[in-house]
């Protein structure tokens, strides 16, 4: 548990971080109320030179990896090794 934070939402907080670094990077005002974190409405710059937003790949060997890289359209995904 780094920096204290639950392990067992781990998934649910990605998501929700996911969709708050998008908005970031694409909107001109931020606001965002969610399970874990909660942003008042915001001006955030500067705002990435890549449009809409610089390339995202996710790096994780979790069952829901590829839904995510599908739902939030990721730019790739770099695999991850695990030895067994």
């Amino acid at each position: 548990m780094a920096s204290n934070i639950p392990f067992i939402d781990r998934g649910k907080r990605a998501d929700e971080f996911i969709e708050i670094l998008k908005k970031v990077w694409t909107k001109d005002t931020v606001k965002f109320k969610g399970q874990f974190y909660s942003i008042p409405s915001s001006i955030i710059g500067p705002k990435p030179v890549q449009k809409p937003h610089i390339p995202l790949y996710l790096g994780e060997s979790s069952t829901n990896m590829f839904d995510r890289i599908i739902k939030y359209d990721f730019n790739g995904w770099l695999g991850v090794l695990t030895g067994t």
